[in-house]
């Protein structure tokens, strides 16, 4: 999946949570981990961009929408498990029951910070 978070200028935080979902396909019981790079794994961004970087700490997330940009959690550049959610094998292949969950994601935009951004957020599933 693609978080884009919009247009927003150096100072900004993003107001709506983006939501994305993860799914549980599998036969087997996991956890989530999250984590995140600008270019590299390991290189402490979050996002590279025409000017300037954003840092990790500037990409937030939560197990649940709603909750303010100060009260999310910081991603960082190594796995760290998400908080409630497990996620339960697949036991009927024409629904989505608790084997499907979602996180929710804001991005702040640093002073100095311009152009276009990309980086990579990525997931883990760990077996429970």
């Amino acid at each position: 999946s693609i978080i884009d978070y919009g247009e927003l200028e150096a100072g900004q935080t993003s107001l709506q949570d983006f939501k994305v979902n993860i799914t549980n396909l599998g036969n087997t019981d996991f956890n989530l981990t999250a984590e995140g790079y600008g270019i590299i794994d390991g290189d402490g961004l979050a996002m590279d961009c025409v000017k300037g970087d954003i840092p990790l700490m500037y990409e937030k997330y939560a197990n649940e929408d709603g909750k303010n940009y100060n009260d999310m959690i910081n991603l960082t550049d190594l796995p760290v498990q998400i908080n409630n959610i497990t996620l339960p094998q697949r036991t009927n292949d024409t629904t989505y029951k608790n084997d499907r969950n979602y996180t929710y994601w804001k991005m702040g935009i640093p002073s100095g910070t311009s152009g276009i951004c990309n980086g990579y957020a990525t997931f883990t599933a760990v077996s429970t």
